[in-house]
Parts: structure tokens; sequence; C-alpha cells
């Protein structure tokens, strides 16, 4: 039983000045306390699969800890009060393949609190709170809380990141049009998952490759004449795919890889003028090489996501992967950091 009410947790804490350092454990296992859960050395005596300052290493080498981690449910990274919370969560994304990768991601400066979801294979979604919330109205904070705490399946997105993609590649003729370019051809071969065997190709990853594209700023010219491309590539492709009048056996036959196997002229030029339009986007020339479009578009991710965390607001609950979608839509997109992929693109070009 909860041996500490929220109004109790939330009068200690809202009062506190210590620092992260000497006010983080406490903090954790007066949350237990107030959820009815034990606390890692209650539940784990070892350390196994529940602890605080938990060993791990990080992506990009060296070694650090997570404040807290129990196996299957959450690593949580604390930081004094007002401190950066986005600093936070990059730290964690440091350590999350080295703890198991948790399906939950917690950051929580002793007022604030910030769950991300890290479900594979799902959309990112990310709840926000405050000792203030909990305060005012404690039944969401309290049923997120235990959730991360004993049943993390309850956050589980329902909508998958594969789901995600198709829909906003399908919801227009603009995004068509952007994602089915040599720009984003090349973005995605860069930061996609190249596949066991080279000759089967690579795999489109939405996590590194839709979520982080950066999207052209078009004008509204701009922006129609993407879509006037987009429709006629579209409409061409259709009509090679299920012409009126042919045989079943044949249409069997008329699939997208026999078609881009075979390459025809008209669909060659179909593209091209779709390639001229979203180039024109973005400011850039017809014939700017391969390696020069990912030197560029490696600077607007940069760029933007420096503008982000400049500039960033706290969000509201539960707003995730489809929110950037419609930022990008408006050419406000928050994008995650990314490596050069053009160290990735040109290994796989050699390989071929």
């Amino acid at each position: 039983m909860p041996s500490l009410t929220a109004s109790e947790f939330v009068a200690k804490w809202s009062d506190s000045t210590r620092t992260e350092r000497a006010a983080s454990q406490e903090h954790f296992i007066d949350l237990c306390r107030m959820l009815g859960f034990p606390t890692p050395n209650e539940g784990d005596a070892t350390g196994d699969w529940y602890a605080f300052e938990k060993g791990a290493e990080k992506a990009d080498g060296g070694d650090g800890f997570a404040d807290v981690w129990k196996r299957g449910h959450f690593a949580w990274e604390y930081k004094g009060k007002k401190k950066d919370l986005d600093a936070a969560y990059k730290q964690l994304l440091q350590y999350r393949e080295s703890l198991e990768n948790p399906p939950l991601l917690v950051v929580c400066d002793l007022d604030r609190f910030v769950v991300r979801t890290n479900f594979t294979g799902t959309a990112t979604l990310r709840y926000e709170f405050s000792l203030a919330d909990i305060a005012k109205n404690p039944r969401e904070p309290l049923r997120i809380l235990r959730a991360v705490m004993g049943e993390p399946e309850a956050l589980r997105p329902v909508t998958t990141r594969a789901e995600i993609t198709e829909q906003a590649a399908r919801d227009d003729d603009y995004t068509f049009g952007v994602l089915h370019s040599r720009v984003h051809e090349l973005w995605a071969r860069g930061m996609g998952t190249q596949l066991r065997e080279v000759e089967s190709g690579f795999r489109y990853t939405p996590t590194t490759t839709f979520e982080t594209f950066p999207f052209p700023r078009p004008t509204t010219q701009q922006r129609e004449a993407i879509a006037a491309a987009s429709r006629e590539l579209n409409e061409q492709r259709e009509g090679w795919l299920n012409p009126p009048g042919v045989p079943e056996a044949e249409l069997r036959t008329r699939t997208l890889t026999n078609l881009y196997n075979a390459c025809p002229t008209w669909l060659a030029q179909a593209h091209e003028r779709l390639d001229r339009a979203v180039l024109d986007a973005y400011g850039w020339p017809h014939d700017i090489s391969n390696e020069e479009i990912l030197t560029r578009l490696l600077a607007l991710n940069l760029e933007r996501e420096a503008v982000n965390i400049e500039g960033s607001r706290p969000r509201k609950s539960g707003q995730g992967t489809q929110q950037r979608t419609r930022n990008r839509r408006a050419g406000r997109e928050q994008l995650p950091l990314v490596a050069d992929p053009k160290e990735k693109y040109g290994r796989e070009e050699e390989s071929d």
C-alpha cells in the first residue's frame, strides 16, 4: 500500500532546492512509496534487473550510468530543477541499447516528468506533466507513473511508424512527390538499414529516414509544381500497372519492381520532372551531384535541430511522430540529430 500521499509528495518536492546528486534517489524512493511499488533495493537486492546507477556503455563509446533502470520497463535520467531535460533524454539515447532497449525512457528534474515510449517499430509518444499537474488533477499523471513502474504495455502506441510514414506519403500529392524524389532516395539510402545481402538492397527505416529528413520549405507555387509532377508520375504508373483489357496472367507480371527494373523512357522522364520540381523547392541547381545533395541535407538537418533545441517549447501529452508529420507540412519540422549519411551511402555504393 502507498505510504506517501500524492499531496505529501508534491508538498515535499515543490519546496526542495537540493541538487540532482543530493536528491534524485530519495525522490525516486518517494515515488515508489506514493505509487505502492518496491524501491530498487527492495525489489532486487543484487541490482541485476532493477537498480540505481546502472552501468551502461554509450553508443558513441565510453561508459556511463542510468540513474534508475528496470529491465523491461524503463531507463530513468534525473537532472536538477529547471535543467535541460532534452540533454537528459540525449543521455538516455546513448545508453538505451546497452540497457536492453527499455520500452520507456523517462527524464525528470524533480519537478517536471517527461515519459517517451521506446517500443520497437512504433511511433514515439511523449507524456509530460509536473508537480503542479499532480497537485491539480493527479489521476492522469499517476496513471502514467504506475504504468512506467509496473505495466509499460499500457503506454504502447497503437500506431506504428511504418503506418504513419505510409499515411504521410498518401495524404497529399506534395508529400508523396518529395518522398519519391531523387533527393529523398539519396537520404533514405544513406540513412536506411542495409539488408544482410547487399544485392537485396536496403530497408527503409522510418526512424532514421523519414523522421530525420529535412523537407523543403516551398512557396505555394513550388508546392503546386511538386504536387502536379507527383500526380503525373502516379497516374502514369497506375496506367502501366492496371491497363484496361489486359489478361489476368499479364497483370500479375506488371509490378512496380518489374517496371523500375525496365525503367522505360516515360518513367525516367516523369521522375526527372519531379526531381527538378523538388530541387527548385530547395533552391538547388538541377545538375547538383549526389554528394552535394547529401552534404546540404545534413547541413539542413543540423541547422533545424539546433533551432529546435534552442527555441523548444514544452509539448502536450502524447505529441509524437504524428505532430512531427504535421509540422513538416507546415515547414516547422523538429528533427532528430543524425550522423553524416555520406559515409554510409558511400560504403554501400562501393559494395554494389
